[in-house]
């Protein structure tokens, strides 16, 4: 658990963008189902976390 919050913590800017992403996304979708959204939104997310972390670790930055 202390892992996850210190991750989350250092890398807040990825997780912003992946969920600007997916509200943007969601916005063109026919169904509004929000349950639908909410997962599309927290898929987009965690995918942009996973992004810049294996973008972390190949170019050390």
């Amino acid at each position: 658990m202390k892992l996850l919050r210190e991750v989350i913590r250092k890398n807040r800017r990825a997780i912003i963008f992946g969920a600007l992403i997916g509200i943007i996304g969601t916005r063109f979708m026919e169904d509004g189902n929000l349950l639908v959204s909410s997962v599309f939104v927290f898929l987009t997310s965690s995918i942009a976390l996973a992004f810049r972390l294996i973008f972390k670790w190949v170019f050390k930055i």
